[in-house]
């Protein structure tokens, strides 16, 4: 149970206890006061009087209570809903979870020859272009999962900022790690990249800025010393 689930759990049982104790003291209190005032705390014979205490009751405990249930019918179906609310959000940082999982399974799955992830980036060549799932078609595919990613995380609520923070920053941060940070030297300057379909450095191009943007603000990341990598930054927010 997570810690939103426990505040949830813990206000309807609150409201329960807030409600038994009010009946309690409502009922004390106007049996006290009935009791004061006509009896004299003497229990009666007469089943009139009884039949006069019903109806006290009635024309105040009932109308009382019926107000402090309806009061807790609405406290219980706000607490429904936080608790559909709660459960789709948990449902969709698990989807999230899923996806930032498989992206980096991607990577790790990148294959050329007898290489593999990141390796597999350093030798591939221009001669296989135009074989079936080639590196840079995948890393093409690998680009826009991320930019799915990416989108996913954004369309969180702005209620759970802080969720959405983190999960923005460590896509980030395993973008910079496994894709700029090791090897983008090789996929800008090697002619078997460059040759490929503009789509992909133009999509390279805009998950870097946004990784620099984010993680520089988070401070994350020192201001980048590479001339291409200043290049890209200044183009995109130009």
């Amino acid at each position: 149970m997570t810690k939103q689930q426990g505040r949830i759990n813990l206000k309807s049982s609150k409201c329960l206890n807030i409600y038994l104790i009010t009946v309690l003291l409502l009922s004390i209190l106007l049996v006290a006061t009935y009791f004061s005032k006509f009896n004299s705390f003497k229990l009666s014979s007469n089943h009139s009087d009884w039949g006069n205490f019903g109806s006290y009751l009635g024309g105040t405990l009932g109308i009382a209570l019926s107000g402090i249930s309806i009061y807790l019918l609405y406290e219980t179906y706000l607490s429904q809903k936080k608790q559909i609310q709660l459960q789709a959000f948990e449902s969709k940082v698990r989807y999230l979870d899923l996806q930032y999982t498989q992206i980096i399974n991607d990577i790790n799955d990148l294959s050329f020859d007898d290489k593999k992830g990141i390796n597999a980036l350093y030798s591939w060549n221009e001669s296989h272009t135009n074989t079936p799932n080639n590196v840079v078609n995948s890393l093409n595919f690998i680009a826009h999962t991320f930019s799915i990613h990416i989108t996913t995380i954004k369309e969180l609520a702005e209620s759970d900022e802080s969720v959405r923070n983190y999960l923005l920053v460590r896509a980030y941060l395993m973008f910079h790690s496994k894709i700029i940070w090791p090897v983008f030297a090789k996929i800008y300057d090697d002619p078997a990249f460059r040759n490929h379909d503009d789509n992909l450095f133009e999509n390279l191009n805009k998950l870097i800025c946004e990784t620099y943007t984010v993680l520089l603000r988070h401070k994350k990341l020192t201001p980048p010393k590479d001339e291409r990598i200043c290049s890209i930054l200044k183009s995109q927010h130009s």
